[in-house]
């Protein structure tokens, strides 16, 4: 997954404190910390916006920051419990701008080597990090998997409680199924499930994916329907991370689907997925892949051509999602009517190629 700068807002929620939103530390940050390397950034708290907030260090447990407009004379405040959001302000360094612009143009040639030169030259943590999570997306999608590897082993060390560990450790599963590597894929997949605490079920949930992805890929269906129902059945909420609920029920729904004896309850999992507040890629997916395991008889073939129509419907879907189910479609009209006489079959088929031609 290639990421936006929207993607460096960073969020951290954990539990309401009971003993109030920020705690003082102390009254200036001392030579040893080195204030000039805090990173400049926006903390909001609630409806307060800080504008003219300094980062010190961004963890799974805290952030640490200070106000005002010099960092060397601020006091020093920590944000431990409650929901808070940072922005931090773009960078400043021109190799690392250089190579997120390539990034972002999927220029991952170009990218790869210059995060790997500007990472000795960055100031800032939130910098440090991205420079080698991106630099691993570049070594997957330039199959140098090793490189890749190695930029997270560096970030492993150097970051172990970075808000951003979900994304290292997705990359890291994935670089290490590309490399062939099972068991370190399943370890870095287990490892995202762990932090369940820290990020959130809607995070940690990603972590399940991978688990099931791999069960799936050895022919495992089951243990993956086990391993997810939890997940989709309460552990994510719907409401509040429809994303994260939208994309479990998918691949739940495939693992259910392996099974003939399961097929109600794929179809009542795409329903659910279909029907949810999400992108609509992902609610065309549902609609198509329920529509095709409609597609087994006569009456089914109607329903599953209807369904078809609503992945096409859907708003802003990915145009090979939408090359897809207009394919399925289409290849469904010569079947419609089997049940039917001759006159009547040529009608409906007719009729329903007439409405697919007037679909998105």
């Amino acid at each position: 997954m290639i990421m936006s700068r929207a993607a460096l807002r960073s969020t951290f929620c954990t539990a309401l404190s009971t003993a109030g939103a920020f705690a003082l530390l102390a009254s200036g940050a001392s030579a040893a910390d080195d204030p000039t390397n805090y990173a400049p950034a926006t903390v909001t708290v609630g409806d307060n916006a800080i504008s003219h907030a300094w980062v010190k260090s961004e963890t799974l447990t805290s952030i640490v920051f200070v106000t005002g407009d010099d960092p060397n004379t601020a006091a020093q405040l920590e944000k431990r419990h409650g929901e808070y959001t940072v922005e931090y302000a773009p960078s400043q360094n021109p190799g690392f701008l250089r190579a997120e612009r390539n990034f972002q143009a999927k220029a991952f040639d170009k990218a790869m080597p210059l995060f790997a030169d500007a990472l000795p030259t960055l100031k800032y943590d939130w910098e440090k990090e991205t420079a080698l999570i991106d630099g691993a997306r570049c070594a997957e999608q330039l199959k140098k998997y090793d490189d890749g590897i190695a930029d997270l082993d560096q970030f492993a060390k150097n970051f172990p409680q970075s808000v951003r560990i979900a994304d290292a450790l997705e990359e890291r599963a994935r670089l290490k199924g590309l490399k062939g590597d099972s068991d370190g894929a399943a370890a870095a997949w287990a490892e995202l499930v762990g932090h369940e605490k820290d990020l959130g079920a809607g995070v940690a949930a990603r972590g399940a994916d991978g688990q099931a992805e791999a069960l799936l890929a050895a022919g495992k269906p089951a243990d993956a329907v086990t391993l997810l129902t939890p997940w989709f059945s309460g552990k994510v909420d719907p409401v509040t991370d429809a994303e994260s609920y939208a994309r479990l029920g998918l691949i739940l729904a495939k693992a259910q689907a392996a099974d003939p004896a399961s097929k109600a309850a794929a179809i009542a999992t795409y329903r659910a997925v279909a029907y949810t507040p999400v992108a609509g890629t992902v609610q065309a997916r549902a609609h198509l892949e329920w529509a095709k395991l409609l597609a087994t008889d006569a009456p089914g073939m109607l329903a599953a051509f209807d369904q078809a129509a609503l992945a096409l419907c859907a708003k802003d879907v990915d145009a090979d999602v939408r090359s897809e189910a207009r394919s399925f479609a289409q290849g469904l009209l010569p079947k419609l009517g089997s049940d039917l006489d001759a006159a009547a079959k040529t009608k409906l088929q007719f009729e329903y190629k007439t409405y697919l031609s007037k679909l998105p």
